[in-house]
């Protein structure tokens, strides 16, 4: 925040509005323990974007012009365009190892399960690559669709796996 020119007297309010945050659940009449926040701002201020996005400045960034990053709040996407998956693997896992360690410092964690590895293309042989992506030396699953700021992704990018799912979404409401 220093870097940014904020003032003193402000860096010092944003930490005390950040640390020693206390919660406890309330469910029906029974109160749970009071826990104490590790980290992350508190949902619904003003302020909270505004800090996340002071916090990710320095999150980064491909090293080459084939390789991209999406990020939306605690959701993210690395990929790759190529066709050389020996490239693509080396590539991307060294990009991934640069953002561990960013996460690593900054108190962010990567959920390795929940980091897939999806191939978009037309040709059906290429389709049946698996890529071998690592996070902290364990291999992403390679998968035909994921779901992604509430759009499922498919490795042909027709849809189908996305209009599907909102068909039955809308037949479950009804």
């Amino acid at each position: 925040m220093k870097s940014f020119g904020l003032k003193e007297h402000i860096i010092t309010w944003i930490n005390n509005f950040l640390n020693n945050r206390k919660f406890q659940v309330k469910l029906n009449n029974s109160l749970s323990d009071i826990f104490t926040l590790e980290n992350g701002t508190p949902q619904d201020s003003i302020i909270s974007p505004i800090l996340f996005r002071i916090l990710i400045n320095d999150f980064p960034q491909p090293t080459d012009s084939k390789t991209m990053t999406s990020l939306f709040a605690d959701d993210s996407a690395v990929w790759r365009t190529g066709q050389n998956f020996n490239v693509i693997n080396k590539e991307l896992t060294s990009y991934l190892k640069r953002i561990t360690e960013w996460c690593n410092k900054w108190g962010f964690k990567l959920n390795e399960d929940k980091t897939v590895a999806l191939i978009f293309s037309v040709d059906k042989n290429i389709l049946q690559t698996k890529l071998l992506i690592t996070i902290n030396g364990k291999q992403i699953q390679t998968v035909t669709h994921v779901k992604f700021i509430g759009i499922t992704l498919d490795s042909k990018l027709n849809y189908n796996e996305h209009v599907t799912s909102l068909l039955t979404s809308c037949k479950n409401k009804t």
